[in-house]
C-alpha cells in the first residue's frame, strides 16, 4: 500500500511530466485485487478493489484523451 501512496505522491509532484506512477499504481492494484479475490470471500472487498482500479484507468484515458481532466 505504502508504494501506492508514494506513486499518487509522485504522480502529483510530476504531474505534467509522465504518466508513469500511473501506470505503477494500476499494476500495484490489480496485484492487490489479485491478493484479496484469492484470500477473501466477502465480495463487496473484491469489488471495491475492482471499482478504484475502474477509477484509476478511467482517470488515466481521461488525461490521455481529452483535456476535461481538472488536474
Amino acid at each position: 500500500i505504502s508504494v501506492i501512496l508514494l506513486s499518487f505522491l509522485l504522480q502529483i509532484l510530476y504531474l505534467t511530466h509522465t504518466f508513469i506512477w500511473i501506470y505503477i499504481i494500476i499494476a500495484f492494484l490489480s496485484i492487490i485485487v489479485a491478493h484479496f479475490y484469492a484470500n477473501t470471500t466477502f465480495r463487496l472487498e473484491i469489488l471495491s478493489y475492482f471499482f478504484v482500479l475502474m477509477l484509476l484507468a478511467f482517470y488515466y484515458c481521461l488525461n490521455l484523451f481529452t483535456d476535461l481532466s481538472p488536474f
